[in-house]
């Protein structure tokens, strides 16, 4: 009889984490989320804490292998993904506050803030050779800029910081207390230059990050790459054992492309959905259009290179349209109750129609801009109308 092997993913997105376990054969066995905490102080800036990120990944995981109801020591590995927000860590591991107040917990900038715009405009001023592998702009979603605001707003904090990481990378690190990060990660979100195995000199002392590579791991890691194994202490609050095995870390829209690309790359689109959707196309050759994240070497599939685009809010929109619906109370109600996710519910219910009607959709139509149409067409009519076009940011 061939051995029971079993395989964990954590998925930390912007509003939850997501733990499910698989078996050798691909076939789902368990499923938990949790929600997690986000912070709001003003316009533009959005926060997290690790430690109740953290708190929450140990809480699904072993409802997951409970769910489940298999033995852990048949647990193989465990991979993590997760958004690409930025997490600061001072020495012996402590937070590192973010926060214009200073609270401690707050210690991860949200990859949606938008706080260091002007450090973005400077980063961009430079016109560095390493723009052009990122469409020519940075984007103020992106590490370089929210790490020149902590150091031009707090230059103690900056001095204080052991590390920078991106959040999956920081995940497998607590997991694994192994210093790594992940080549998705530092291409798409730090400028590295994968293809040439280093970051910018250049833009990094232009803009005054001249010792940033102190803070960042040394090892990076390619993709699938082992990271280490799980430590005593998280094999103990993850109800699972030492010899468990960590990947290296991925960014979460990644690790759907790779899944969905990985079996025939070339000429396939990838669009991954979650607060935002992402669109990605990986090539052989390095292709350069501007406005267009990318060309990024190796980022997503080993020996391909990886351009990106994204429309935003997409599933902040979808979140929107759900609480808008005469029903939204009713749901509320029905989750507090069950203790579940409401998204669990839609899904259920979903399934439950396709079982009465294989396309229960076929004939519904929904016009997509019930929430504001903000292209060219709508601003032409709206003006032709004499009506004074405003539309709130989302």
């Amino acid at each position: 009889m061939m051995e029971q092997q079993y395989f964990i993913g954590v998925d930390v997105g912007s509003a939850s984490v997501r733990t499910a376990i698989f078996n050798q054969h691909g076939k789902r066995h368990a499923f938990s989320v949790r929600p997690i905490q986000q912070f709001h102080p003003k316009a533009g800036f959005v926060e997290q804490s690790s430690t109740n990120i953290w708190e929450q990944v140990c809480i699904t995981v072993k409802e997951a292998v409970t769910l489940a109801n298999i033995n852990p020591i048949d647990v193989k590995s465990i991979g993590f993904d997760a958004t690409c927000s930025l997490v600061a860590v001072a020495a012996k591991g402590q937070s590192l506050s973010v926060a214009e107040n200073g609270k401690p917990e707050h210690d991860i900038i949200m990859w949606m803030d938008h706080r260091a715009l002007e450090e973005t405009a400077t980063i961009n001023l430079t016109n560095d050779p390493a723009l052009s592998y990122v469409g020519g702009e940075i984007s103020p979603e992106m590490e370089l800029p929210k790490i020149l605001w902590l150091k031009n707003h707090f230059p103690q904090r900056y001095q204080d910081a052991w590390r920078f990481f991106d959040l999956a990378d920081f995940l497998v690190w607590k997991a694994t207390a192994v210093d790594v990060a992940s080549i998705c990660t530092l291409t798409c979100k730090w400028n590295y230059l994968a293809h040439q195995k280093q970051f910018s000199e250049q833009l990094l002392y232009d803009v005054g990050l001249e010792n940033l590579a102190d803070k960042v791991p040394a090892t990076i890691l390619e993709l699938g790459e082992k990271a280490g194994h799980l430590t005593t202490e998280v094999a103990k609050d993850f109800e699972l054992h030492t010899g468990v095995v960590v990947a290296g870390g991925i960014i979460d829209a990644h690790a759907g492309g790779l899944a969905l690309a990985g079996a025939c790359p070339e000429g396939s689109l990838v669009i991954i959905s979650g607060t935002s959707n992402c669109h990605m196309i990986v090539s052989p050759d390095s292709v350069m259009v501007p406005g267009v994240w990318g060309p990024y070497f190796g980022a997503m599939l080993p020996g391909y290179w990886l351009n990106e685009g994204g429309q935003s809010t997409t599933g902040a929109l979808v979140e929107w349209t759900i609480r808008q619906h005469d029903s939204w109370l009713e749901l509320e109600a029905e989750a507090k109750a069950s203790g579940r996710d409401y998204y669990l519910l839609l899904n259920e219910a979903v399934a439950q129609l396709e079982q009465r009607e294989k396309y229960p959709t076929a004939q519904l139509h929904i016009l997509s801009d019930h929430y504001g149409n903000k292209t060219d067409i709508a601003v032409h009519i709206k003006k032709r109308a004499g009506i004074l076009y405003h539309h709130s940011p989302i």
